[in-house]
């Protein structure tokens, strides 16, 4: 399917794609430059075909969506000075953008290189092989306005830069641009303190939390922490406390709550350090809920006096299907769990996400964490 909408757009607008069509398994968006006067049209396109549609600060667009389960990522540039936003006053000249068109292997090396991307060896690889036919043009003014390298740069050197290896960025990058480059970073930095976000997944097991989280963690940039049964570090005490006395058992539910604060100060920590934090589910709304019992009252207990997150993500699905998902759990258990979870965090900033297509949820889940880190969603 994704190639049908791929080669719908490379028939409808003037786009030129720069590399292959890969799997999304692979976990490689697919990038395409494109002329700034067709970028509305292929905006309504995506929109159509049910994409989340990010905007790419002086860049252009970012579509996402799910298929089978798996995520694809087009991007969409206009301009490419967003490579430079490590190097102030730093900009392409226009005729950079007229010979992409003729070979796109020039805008890639440059992205590799500016953007400080080694993450995988593909990166380190292409540059190593194009470093003679590109690398000249980040030591002079042909392509930009200023030079970034010195013109003693060599292919070790550029590699060490990609690594972020401070000896080599001293050494090949002229001092004032060294000067500009550590302040955008150190601000870049400051910026993101107690900019974090929490955000919690809950709903009964088998309505897909765990799915979602693993399937979004990774394109949103978040951190993962687990609040289920098996995260808990003193599980195996507990066992052996279950074969005691109940009034000794139930003192385990103290400890179990000590634990579970010690792990939400690492997630504050983690928030004022500007990270977003995806969490599978959250203290008070464990299995519990799905049974009139004294551990019902506990767990209320619990999520009155545990701080609640910035966001709770309920997903929910049709107790059949959850009962087809876990056989384990009755109808009525699922039933009364998600009944006792809407009425919980109703007094609380929630959505409710339906998980019976797995596509269109994974892709409404997306577009929700995009929504709570204030990333710049273009309304379809």
């Amino acid at each position: 399917m994704i190639k049908k909408i791929i080669q719908e757009i490379e028939n409808s607008f003037d786009v030129l794609r720069l590399n292959e069509i890969r799997s999304a398994e692979k976990k490689d968006d697919i990038d395409f430059f494109i002329h700034e006067k067709d970028m509305p049209g292929v905006i309504r396109f995506l929109c159509e075909k049910g994409f989340v549609v990010k905007n790419n600060p002086n860049r252009g667009i970012v579509a996402y969506i799910y298929i089978n389960g798996l995520l694809y990522d087009l991007d969409f540039a206009d301009s490419s000075n967003s490579l430079l936003i490590f190097f102030p006053k730093r900009y392409f000249k226009e005729n950079f953008y007229k010979d992409i068109w003729e070979d796109p292997g020039l805008e890639k090396f440059m992205r590799y290189v500016l953007q400080f991307r080694n993450q995988k060896k593909k990166y380190s690889t292409f540059v190593k092989i194009n470093f003679e036919k590109y690398g000249q043009f980040l030591s002079n003014n042909y392509y930009l306005n200023k030079p970034i390298f010195k013109q003693s740069a060599n292919i070790k050197d550029v590699l060490g830069i990609m690594k972020r290896n401070w000896h080599s960025i001293i050494k090949v990058i002229p001092t004032k641009t060294l000067i500009e480059l550590f302040y955008i970073m150190v601000k870049r930095k400051l910026k993101k303190i107690g900019t974090g976000k929490i955000i919690a997944f809950v709903g009964a097991d088998g309505s897909g939390k765990t799915t979602a989280i693993e399937k979004n963690s990774y394109i949103c940039t978040c951190r993962v922490i687990n609040f289920g049964d098996g995260s808990i570090y003193m599980q195996r005490i507990y066992h052996k406390m279950d074969q005691m006395p109940i009034a000794i058992a139930r003192i385990k539910y103290l400890g179990i709550f000590i634990e579970q604060w010690f792990r939400y100060l690492r997630i504050w920590m983690l928030k004022m350090r500007g990270n977003t934090i995806l969490t599978d589910r959250w203290p008070g709304t464990n299995r519990h809920l799905r049974n009139n019992n004294f551990w019902l009252h506990v767990n209320n207990a619990i999520y009155s006096f545990f701080p609640h997150p910035d966001l709770y993500i309920f997903l929910s699905a049709s107790p059949i299907l959850i009962h087809k998902r876990k056989p384990e759990l009755s109808i009525n258990e699922i039933t009364r769990l998600q009944k006792n979870l809407r009425k919980k965090i109703a007094r609380h900033n929630h959505i409710e996400i339906e998980t019976e297509n797995i596509d269109k949820s994974l892709t409404k889940t997306l577009k929700t964490i995009f929504d709570e880190q204030k990333k710049p969603i273009i309304s379809c």
